[in-house]
């Protein structure tokens, strides 16, 4: 959400499978997440997977060319522990944060 919102494209299904191509770096579920945010799909060519071991994705504006990345840092797996000390089961942190 992020990533569009940076490029200035809507919410609108159609503006977005108009206008974005997304690359993902890695091949776990926030590559679905992002699929199902995006509207882009591997079979409509608009998402586009690179195996590079990152939590990370591309959004790029086909219209003028502007792309932003967006990468999950490792250092924020420590956030939920930090916003939530009182839990002490990791998931549940991460799912209030």
């Amino acid at each position: 959400m992020l990533g569009l919102h940076r490029l200035g494209i809507g919410r609108s299904a159609g503006q977005r499978q108009e206008r974005l191509v997304t690359f993902v770096e890695i091949d776990r579920c926030a590559t679905d997440a992002v699929a199902v945010v995006t509207g882009c799909r591997l079979g409509k060519r608009a998402l586009k997977f690179r195996d590079w071991g990152k939590v990370a994705a591309t959004f790029v504006d086909v219209n003028n060319g502007q792309g932003d990345p967006i990468a999950a840092k490792s250092r924020r797996r420590r956030w939920p522990g930090q916003m939530h000390p009182e839990i002490a089961d990791k998931n549940r942190q991460q799912m209030l944060a």
